[in-house]
């Protein structure tokens, strides 16, 4: 397979060898062919085709480059009789392990790396003693509690595992034990949720006899409107106290004693070391950037864009980006992570169709370990923790609030990129309010938002991976892009291994309940006649006789959602009903929200209230005008019609979605660019780059921003 060939001759800095974790038992899908795994010869890995016996050949990259455009699928020694059947390689475990679970599987998970990296796996059972009991002594228990653990619980351990060592694989069954239906009735749990959240959840709040008494009262005033026969019983004390304990705790906390309180039980004061691996852990954070943007329709400055970043903490390389008008949100992290995990081979389209000037590669993807994020609600959110879970991050870690320098790598690299991009550019509003006096940077704006997209990778490629960084605390002193191609040959890096189920996986998780009609989600209907035929199945009904399951959707697109079924364990895409589905094209759950809104408005006020479709069309019309409004009108106008709504990742070089207003705008545009496209940035960071591609030596650039007509709003 022949990767496509970027226009411009990469440097051999540029050419570290990533090395991916394919080992003997792995197979292979390509064409439609299923090959085995048979030896590494330096960056070539040999295949062979078990019923032809034909002989292929791949690299590294040509493998990563083939699973994020979909011609090549990768499976484990336990996935091969599914791949040999045609079916899918990723398995999603959609589920929500208990803090206990997890913690027997990090005692496992200890004990197991410990034993494979000390190579006892084959030594005497005396030896696996000692070795057991020294590792117990050197334990710290406030740490990891380590209690005693035969030598054939061990063992039993590594032969479950089978020398994988992944978290995953480790955590207990005890979930699928016991009764997991309500013992109350829903009325009765109607009734105690309401009152809990009236009287519980407050300051000040009411005493536990007093809730009870509440609750038990609206219970009889239901029991006087059902037959003497059939009455609800009260709710006693152990039954509320099991309802208390459902709740969150620090909401608990906070709903007593106050957010600060809270805060102060519950949040972490954790601080990680410095990995020796790149990919060990990557660091994420958001930024309103310090710029105004330009539209390029009417020539009038839009407002500031949102970006979330990612870097290696290891080798200090930018991972990916993903810069739009979305505030920070689950969907945002999401593409960020799309943009770091796929390889970048959308820059060679960029460089061909779009003119953009980047002298290097970017070699940086692979799956991390561990992503370190911050306290924010977009970071909170359970639907981030699956998502890591089911691509195979082994650990996301919640840094502590308002404690910046346990990230210090990402803060830095968002420091750097306002000094040394945003505040050199014409339309930077400052992150000094000193320097903003008498300066309006609306009347300076020059760049659109896919010139600042450029601008952006130009400076974390050329410039910022290729300059001096003093942080770097890895054997390899100097520039990241060095400490990454010296690093990067001692290890293997994961990829997903189907693209097709991993961009499902990258959104928001729900439950639902599956109806004879299919799935209701904000007053839509999502229908499939196999997740239907489900209703019909024994094995589906006794693993979840309420009907529930869980499902994916994915927020900059709602035309579909993806369903996991528990007795199969596959994610299934269901689409949007017939009735729905001209509406839900291109719609963001975002838009969605406002539309339904909108409506509700219309209700209230006594009007003849649209169908969803009519709302949609009448709010496109009203965000179609207020363009040449204030700034924060402008931003959710571009919001609102699907600008940079998707991260640019693998072989994707498009940005929105399709449906939307902004991908019918993309469209024209790049048809008129096939015919002519002048292209270079008055603010080009390449005016800082040397002619060896240092950043040292300064040469201007021609500008294409001369001669340029637009209107200022004064």
């Amino acid at each position: 397979m022949n990767s496509n060939e970027p226009t411009g001759q990469p440097s051999k800095e540029d050419q570290g060898l990533v090395r991916l974790k394919i080992h003997r038992g792995c197979s292979l899908l390509w064409k439609g062919r299923v090959a085995r795994f048979e030896r590494r010869q330096g960056c070539i890995l040999e295949w062979r085709v078990d019923q032809t016996f034909e002989h292929l050949q791949f690299t590294d990259l040509e493998i990563a480059e083939g699973i994020a455009s979909g011609e090549i699928k990768i499976s484990s020694p336990s996935d091969a009789e599914r791949l040999d059947a045609g079916e899918a390689v990723l398995r999603t475990r959609i589920r929500n392990f208990s803090k206990k679970s997890i913690a027997e599987a990090d005692r496992k998970l200890r004990y197991m790396v410990a034993a494979k990296n000390l190579g006892i796996i084959n030594c005497s059972k005396k030896e696996k003693e000692r070795f057991l009991e020294r590792l117990r002594k050197e334990a710290n228990p406030k740490e990891l509690s380590l209690p005693s653990v035969s030598v054939r619980t061990l063992e039993r351990w590594l032969l479950e595992d089978n020398g994988q060592c992944e978290r995953t694989r480790l955590i207990p069954k005890h979930h699928l034990k016991g009764n997991r239906s309500d013992r109350l009735s829903e009325p009765v749990r109607e009734i105690v949720e309401r009152r809990i959240d009236e009287l519980w959840m407050v300051r000040p709040r009411a005493n536990f006899k007093t809730l009870q008494a509440f609750i038990n009262g609206d219970i009889d005033s239901l029991n006087a409107t059902r037959p003497p026969n059939i009455k609800y019983d009260h709710v006693g004390k152990k039954a509320l106290r099991s309802s208390l304990s459902r709740r969150n705790p620090r909401e608990l906390v906070a709903a007593e004693f106050g957010a600060a309180a809270a805060d102060a039980k519950f949040t972490g004061r954790r601080t990680l070391a410095d990995p020796d691996l790149p990919l060990d852990r990557l660091e994420l954070d958001s930024t309103k950037a310090d710029i105004i943007v330009l539209d390029p329709e009417t020539s009038l400055p839009i407002g500031r864009p949102w970006l979330v970043i990612a870097t290696d903490r290891c080798t200090r390389m930018p991972a990916g980006f993903a810069i739009s008008f979305d505030p920070p949100s689950i969907h945002t992290v999401m593409e960020c992570l799309r943009n770091a995990i796929f390889p970048k081979t959308y820059l060679v389209v960029m460089r061909q169709e779009h003119g953009w000037i980047i002298k290097h590669d970017w070699p940086v993807y692979g799956k991390p370990r561990t992503i370190a994020l911050d306290q924010g609600m977009e970071n909170l959110s359970d639907s981030v923790l699956e998502t890591c879970l089911d691509i195979g991050i082994n650990e996301v870690a919640i840094m502590g609030r308002r404690r910046p320098w346990e990230k210090g790598a990402i803060e830095r690299l968002i420091g750097t990129l306002s000094l040394g991009l945003f505040h050199t550019i014409r339309g930077t509003t400052y992150a000094n309010i000193l320097k903003r006096v008498g300066y309006n940077p609306e009347k300076d704006v020059v760049a659109t938002l896919e010139e600042l997209e450029h601008g952006l990778h130009a400076y974390l490629i050329d410039i910022y991976a290729r300059s001096e960084h003093k942080g770097l605390t890895t054997g390899v002193q100097g520039r990241p892009i060095d400490a990454w191609n010296a690093l990067i040959d001692e290890q293997e890096i994961e990829m997903i291994p189907d693209i097709t189920e991993a961009h499902q996986l990258f959104g928001r998780s729900f439950e639902a309940t599956i109806s004879t009609s299919g799935i209701r989600y904000k007053s839509m209907q999502y229908y499939s006649a196999e997740v239907v035929d489900a209703l019909t199945d024994r094995s589906f009904l006794k693993l979840s006789p309420r009907r529930r399951v869980r499902c994916r959707l994915s927020t900059g697109d709602i035309s579909q959602i993806f369903v996991e079924l528990p007795h199969t364990g596959e994610l299934l895409p269901v689409p949007i009903a017939e009735k729905w589905t001209k509406y839900a094209t291109g719609l963001s759950i975002w838009q969605h929200e406002r539309i339904v809104e909108y409506r509700n408005e219309q209700i209230k006020a006594g009007e003849e209230a649209d169908d969803l479709a009519g709302c949609r069309r009448r709010l496109s019309e009203e965000m179609t005008k207020v363009k040449r409004n204030k700034s924060g009108h402008r931003v959710s106008a571009k919001r609102w019609e699907g600008v940079s709504r998707r991260s640019r990742a693998g072989g994707n070089s498009s940005t929105t979605v399709a449906g939307s207003k902004a991908h019918e705008h993309a469209q024209k545009t790049k048809a008129k660019r096939s015919n002519s496209y002048t292209s270079t940035a008055e603010f080009s960071p390449h005016s800082r780059i040397g002619p060896n591609g240092d950043a040292s030596t300064a040469t201007a650039a021609p500008s294409p921003y001369t001669g340029r007509t637009k209107s200022i709003l004064q």
